[in-house]
């Protein structure tokens, strides 16, 4: 899930709740921690929403592909998003 020539975006740790976004990338160095966000949907192209953000900006809960997923600061981070217009 290597850089793209595509936009840089932001990483999902900086959006706002309630924001509608679209995974460009996502930019880990950990097979392990790869392949588990892999396993979730975090995949190019893949649409999700910020439901909420706990105090503190830790842990960012997401929905995507129809899951709720919690995130730790330090993995959303690591996904690019860009907003969905509309």
């Amino acid at each position: 899930m290597g850089s793209t020539s595509e936009s840089a975006g932001i990483s999902l740790h900086e959006a706002q709740s309630g924001a509608r976004l679209r995974v460009l990338r996502v930019e880990v160095s950990e097979e392990n921690l790869e392949a588990r966000l892999e396993s979730h949907g975090f995949w190019p192209g893949t649409e999700l929403s910020v439901v909420r953000r706990a105090p503190f900006g830790d842990p960012i809960q997401v929905k995507l592909r129809g899951l709720h997923l919690a995130l730790r600061r330090d993995e959303a981070r690591l996904v690019r998003v860009e907003e969905v217009p509309g």
